[in-house]
Order: structure tokens, then C-alpha cells, then sequence
């Protein structure tokens, strides 16, 4: 093996492989000799569902053939599902046993460094927002709701600490996002490719949406695909059916970040790959919590508002950070010692318990506030 075949195959991540077969007219020879071989290579490194969602995208893209095949299947067109076909292609195959096409693997390398330069233009908007909120706390702590549930309690504003950086998790949670939504344009446009009378198969699969695709996930991996597709749409600010990824203006992009170190630090703060795989972040968790209650003013209230504030998309930190979800003992040693959101003066930081009905305060206000701003999505 060449020293320089090695090099390719040690870098971290796709969109780092992007960028350097663009600047390298060596790199991209190599790689165009090795392309499975380099690209798998990186694959190993993701997490196990990143591998098959990604081998599954390339698998599409070479056998246009069998999409043609299923299209023709349906009798009528405008019952093709993408459901039915993405459960049919799906992947799992290493692309190094398996005859790939170069244009399929090299586009998906393409497409890494667009999903990363949208992930960091999701993150700039959605902290921008998130850092805008003007929550409130409940004055008094001995109010209940389920004792005056018609009456609002006295409220004050309290000041959340700003939300820093995206976190692993994070990240990964929309990076997750927008390779579903690659894939489902990348069938969107096989389908096209594939057949169906003019066009009616390929926009009843636009139609049908990404939503559907992914219905046998996770609800809360459907909401988070829902937000960022969401944020996509309002990029295009147009009205029609996305049927591609927007594209992004050349900006410097940094690379997606490493797993973290299995800490018990990363664990208290849900930040590590258990929580991505199997979890749902804190505030889709504590906002169902809050909600369940037959007296609560948010009984029965949509989090789709909620998502413009990327709320089902934060880590537990930021939402300690924010006053949303509630401190526990295990958190305290590794909390900001200065401030808390939502204390007074007399309490130690990070020291106070929130009571259920101060969550619902709180939450109710970030709720009026997410309909005000953002009306159409109530």
C-alpha cells in the first residue's frame, strides 16, 4: 500500500476527504483508483446506523436499475411510496465488497461537504434563536396549577446562561437528519430516473414527504428529521416540495467533531453515542412531562413551535443552562459555579430544585414565545 493511499485512508471524515480531493488533483487521482476502498475506510470510523444510512445512499445511486424495477411494480404511480422502496434498497453491504460505482461514491463524498456546511449554518440560526428566549419563573413556589388551573400565576423573567457551541451529540443529531434527507432525495430523484408518467411517481414521493419515510423510527428521530428539514425549507423560502439539499455558499467549514470519551462528565450531560442511538434529547423528554397533565396549560399543546427553538435537538447542559429541565444531584459538581438560570440571589447556583409547576411556567412562557415568533408553525 502506497504512503499515500494510507494518508487518504487515515483522514477523520468525509467532508475533510472533500476538500482535499477538490485541492489535490493527486489526492482525487488516488482515490479514483481506491475510491471503495478510501471511502469505507472512513465509514468504519462513524456509528454503525451513519454506515448503513450512508452505504444505503450509494447503493441507490448504482442500482438505478432496481428503483426502475419497483417504480414499474406499482399499477398505479401515484401509490409509489418511498417507505416501501427505501426498506426494499436498503444497505448493509461494505462498499469494498460490492461493485459500486465511481460516480455514486464520489457524489456522496460531494454531498459530505454540503451537510456539513449546512449543519453549521442550522447551528449559527438555531443558537441565535435559542439565545434570543425571555423566559419566565413562577414568583411563588407554593402556587399550583391544579389548584387555580384558570388563574395565571405571578411570573418574573430570569436571565438563561448562553448556550455555547453544538455539542457531539448535537451535531450528530443533525448531521443524522440530513443524511435521511439526502437519501430521500437521492430516491426522489431514482425515481425519477427510474420511470413512472410524467413524473407522477416522483411527485407523489415529494408529495408523500421525508416524514413518512422514516415513520418506523423513533418519534423523537422523526421530530428531529422534521426540524432541520423545517430550517431547509425556510433556507429555499419557497412554498413547493424540497427536492434537493439548498446549497450552501462557499464559508469555512470545520470538521464534525470526535465521539466523546465515555466521562462520567459526558454521561451527565447525555452528550455521548447512548444518547444518540437510543435516546431523545432532555427537552423533548421534559416538555412531554410538563404537558401530560390534565390542568397544565400546555395539555395537549404541539412541540412543532418548540422545534424552531432546536429544543429537541439540545443536550441536557444547555437545557440545565436554560431553566428548562430540572438540576440533579450528580450535576452539580460540573455546573457553572457563577450563575443559574432562574435562582435568586440567596440561592447557591445550580443548587435549586424546580418544582413542577415552576417547569410548566417556564415552559408555557418559551411556548408564547415560539407561536409569536414563528406563527405558521403552531
Amino acid at each position: 500500500m502506497s504512503l499515500s493511499l494510507m494518508l487518504l485512508k487515515a483522514i477523520e471524515d468525509l467532508a475533510t476527504l472533500q476538500y482535499l480531493l477538490e485541492a489535490s488533483p493527486s489526492a482525487a487521482a488516488i482515490f479514483e483508483q481506491h475510491y471503495c476502498e478510501v471511502t469505507e475506510a472512513l465509514l468504519d470510523r462513524l456509528p454503525l446506523h451513519f454506515q448503513r444510512l450512508l452505504r444505503t445512499i450509494v447503493a441507490i445511486q448504482t442500482n438505478r436499475l432496481v428503483i426502475k424495477d419497483l417504480v414499474n411494480s406499482f399499477e398505479d404511480p401515484s401509490q409509489c411510496r418511498v417507505f416501501n422502496i427505501v426498506r426494499t434498497i436498503r444497505a448493509t453491504r461494505l462498499l469494498t465488497n460490492t461493485t459500486q460505482s465511481f460516480a455514486a461514491v464520489r457524489s456522496l463524498v460531494s454531498s459530505a461537504g454540503q451537510v456539513q456546511r449546512l449543519s453549521q449554518c442550522f447551528f449559527d440560526t438555531f443558537l441565535a434563536r435559542v439565545n434570543g428566549i425571555r423566559p419566565y419563573r413562577i414568583a411563588d413556589d407554593r402556587y399550583h396549577y391544579r389548584d387555580s388551573p384558570k388563574e395565571l400565576p405571578e411570573c418574573h423573567p430570569y436571565q438563561p446562561l448562553p448556550c455555547g457551541p453544538a455539542s457531539w451529540v448535537e451535531e450528530q443529531r443533525v448531521l443524522r437528519a440530513l443524511w435521511r434527507l439526502q437519501l430521500y432525495f437521492c430516491l426522489v430523484s431514482s425515481v425519477e430516473d427510474g420511470g413512472g408518467t410524467d413524473g407522477i411517481a416522483r411527485n407523489a414521493c415529494l408529495i408523500e414527504g421525508p416524514h413518512n419515510m422514516w415513520k418506523d423510527e423513533a418519534a423523537w428521530q422523526v421530530d428531529e428529521l422534521d426540524c432541520v428539514y423545517e430550517f431547509l425549507v425556510e433556507m429555499e423560502t419557497s412554498t413547493a416540495p424540497l427536492s434537493k439539499l439548498p446549497s450552501v455558499a462557499s464559508r469555512f467549514v470545520t470538521a464534525p467533531q470526535r465521539p466523546p470519551e465515555h466521562t462520567e462528565a459526558h454521561c451527565r450531560w447525555e452528550q455521548t453515542p447512548i444518547f444518540l442511538r437510543d435516546w431523545p434529547g432532555p427537552g423533548a423528554s421534559y416538555f412531554s412531562a410538563v404537558a401530560i397533565y390534565n390542568y397544565s396549560p400546555l395539555h395537549g399543546a404541539s412541540f412543532k413551535s418548540l422545534r424552531r427553538l432546536g429544543m429537541g435537538i439540545w443536550d441536557r447542559k444547555k437545557m440545565v443552562g436554560l431553566g428548562l429541565v430540572n438540576v440533579r444531584h450528580a450535576d452539580m459538581p460540573d455546573c457553572n459555579e457563577d450563575a443559574h438560570a432562574g435562582t435568586t440571589s440567596d440561592t447557591p447556583p445550580f443548587r435549586k430544585i424546580i418544582t413542577l409547576d415552576d417547569l410548566i411556567c417556564r415552559w408555557k412562557s418559551i411556548e408564547i414565545q415560539a407561536k409569536e415568533d414563528f406563527p405558521g408553525n403552531n
